[in-house]
């Protein structure tokens, strides 16, 4: 599958670009471009959140009925990241702001885009021990 996203890449696109890739098309490419349409114009069919209510990685969820609880954390993070709050009620969500925010100054976005994957694959990890038990696997 191939999408097309903006080329102002935000923070809710590029951790849907990384679940996309990680649990419905691990071989999804992503193109940028300035006349981009609508997320939800792609082959998931969803759509994508309107007026700032939520997030499109927590549309996509809904949409394919996802019920794992650290993706379900993932989208809360994503989408208080993905906020205009000035202060962030949720530590994590401060630190994916503050880490996407410095990719995107310094990476053109497909760059920024592979090092947010990383981001998200490091949350991921650290969730799955406090949300579903059990030792972490990775370093601490």
């Amino acid at each position: 599958m191939r999408s097309t996203a903006r080329s102002e890449l935000s923070v809710d696109g590029a951790c849907t670009a990384w679940l996309i890739r990680r649990d419905f098309d691990p071989e999804a490419t992503f193109a940028f471009s300035e006349a981009a349409s609508s997320p939800g114009d792609g082959p998931f069919g969803f759509d994508p959140p309107i007026g700032g209510d939520g997030s499109t990685f927590a549309a996509l969820l809904r949409a394919r009925g996802v019920a794992d609880p650290v993706l379900w954390r993932l989208a809360e993070i994503v989408s208080l990241a993905a906020s205009d709050l000035e202060e962030f009620p949720d530590a994590d969500a401060l630190r994916l702001d503050v880490a996407f925010r410095g990719l995107v100054m310094l990476h053109d976005d497909r760059r920024a885009l592979e090092l947010v994957g990383l981001l998200i694959d490091d949350l991921d990890e650290a969730q799955r021990p406090v949300l579903l038990g059990g030792a972490g696997g990775g370093d601490a």
